[in-house]
């Protein structure tokens, strides 16, 4: 399900969670689907990490594995702010 009109393709959950060390985690999506998260598809400045319970939105591909996160933002986005 769309975050809106703006962001076609893109979805909102919440971080299940996430291990920093390691680099990985899982997100819930909307709907309530467990997507997995690596590090390198955080999209922020400096140290990749996410919190459990934080908001972001994100784009998912579906794999061998299930389904994966190909690109994260926390939300909102600085970038989005008016």
């Amino acid at each position: 399900m769309p975050v809106d009109d703006k962001l076609p393709g893109w979805q909102r959950g919440q971080v299940t969670w996430f291990n920093a060390e390691k680099g990985f985690g899982y997100l819930t999506s909307a709907s309530g689907d467990a997507v997995f998260v690596d590090y390198r598809t955080i999209d922020m400045p400096g140290y990749k990490t996410l919190s459990p319970g934080q908001t972001v939105v994100f784009t998912v591909t579906h794999t061998s594995g299930g389904p994966e996160a190909t690109q994260v933002l926390p939300y909102p986005h600085a970038g989005d702010e008016s």
